[in-house]
C-alpha cells in the first residue's frame, strides 16, 4: 500500500459557488451535487456503510462534524473528546471505524499519539488528522496519517474521506 500523504484540495474547483461564499454550509442536495452524489428520493448514498469515528475535544466541532457526516450519508459510529477514549474503544473492540477524523490538540494525548496506538491495534483503520496547526503536517504524514488543515470545507472533508477509502 502506498504511504498516505497530504490531500491537496482546491474547493473553488468543486463548489460551483460564487467567490466569497462558503462551501461548508449548504443544502443537502447542493452538497451532494458538489461531491458527485445523486440527489433525490430513493437515492442511497454509497457511504452509508462507512463507519466513522470523530475525535475532537471541541464539543461544537465534534457535533458539527457528526451532523454533517450523517447528512452526507456516512455512519458516525463513535464520538470521543480525547485520544484516550478512542484508543480504549478500539482496543476493547467496542468500535470498528474504517475512518477516524481526529483533532491534533487534545487533553492527555495528542492526535498523532492516539493514532499510533489505534493503528497498533487496528492497522486497517484510516486516520485523518484535522488540525489548525500546519506545523504538524510532516509529523502526521510521517506517521502514515492523512492531513487536513482546519478550517476546511465540506468538499475537502469528503475528498479526504474518499481518498482514505481508496475511492479517489
Amino acid at each position: 500500500m502506498a504511504t498516505k500523504s497530504h490531500v491537496e484540495v482546491r474547493p473553488t474547483l468543486w463548489t460551483g459557488l460564487s467567490p466569497g461564499t462558503s462551501s461548508a454550509v449548504g443544502s443537502d442536495a447542493a452538497t451532494r451535487r458538489r461531491v458527485g452524489q445523486k440527489a433525490g428520493p430513493g437515492t442511497v448514498a454509497r457511504e452509508k456503510s462507512v463507519r466513522i469515528a470523530i475525535v475532537d475535544n471541541d464539543d461544537v466541532l465534534s457535533s458539527l462534524f457528526s451532523t454533517l457526516l450523517t447528512r452526507l450519508g456516512y455512519f458516525v459510529e463513535f464520538v470521543a473528546h480525547d485520544g484516550d477514549e478512542v484508543v480504549k474503544a478500539v482496543s476493547e473492540g467496542r468500535i470498528h471505524p474504517e475512518v477516524i477524523l481526529m483533532d491534533y490538540r487534545m487533553p492527555r494525548m495528542n492526535g498523532i499519539q492516539a493514532a499510533e496506538k489505534v493503528l497498533r491495534v487496528a492497522p486497517e483503520t484510516q486516520i485523518i488528522l484535522a488540525t489548525a496547526d500546519d506545523l504538524v503536517r510532516g509529523d502526521a504524514t510521517s506517521a502514515g496519517l492523512l492531513f487536513l488543515l482546519k478550517p476546511f470545507s465540506t468538499v475537502a472533508l469528503v475528498r479526504a474521506i474518499e481518498y482514505a477509502l481508496g475511492r479517489f
